[in-house]
C-alpha cells in the first residue's frame, strides 16, 4: 500500500508502512502530535495527490510547495515545510 502523488510528468509512490487497503491521507501545515510518527521523503514543487496507487484516474487536491511525508500505523501525512 501506498499514496502516488505527482502530475502529467511524474509520479511518486510513498509507502504507508502497513499494505494494501484503506488508509487515511492528512494535509497540515503542524507534524502531527502524540504518536509517533516516520519520516519518509519529501517531495517539492506542484503535484496532485491521487485516490489509487495504481491509477491517476481520480485526484484528491493539488498541493503547491514543499511538504514532509510521515506515515504511522498505515497513515500518511503531508506536512507544509516554510
Amino acid at each position: 500500500g501506498s499514496l502516488m502523488v505527482g502530475n502529467d510528468d511524474f509520479t511518486v509512490h510513498f509507502p504507508n508502512g502497513y499494505g494494501d487497503g484503506v488508509f487515511t491521507v492528512t494535509v497540515s501545515d503542524k507534524k502531527p502530535t502524540g504518536k509517533r510518527h516516520k519520516f519518509i521523503g519529501s517531495i517539492d514543487g506542484k503535484f496532485n495527490v491521487y485516490d489509487d496507487d495504481c491509477d491517476k484516474d481520480t485526484v484528491l487536491c493539488e498541493l503547491d510547495g514543499t511538504y514532509g511525508v510521515y506515515c504511522n500505523n498505515g497513515d500518511i501525512y503531508l506536512v507544509k515545510w516554510e
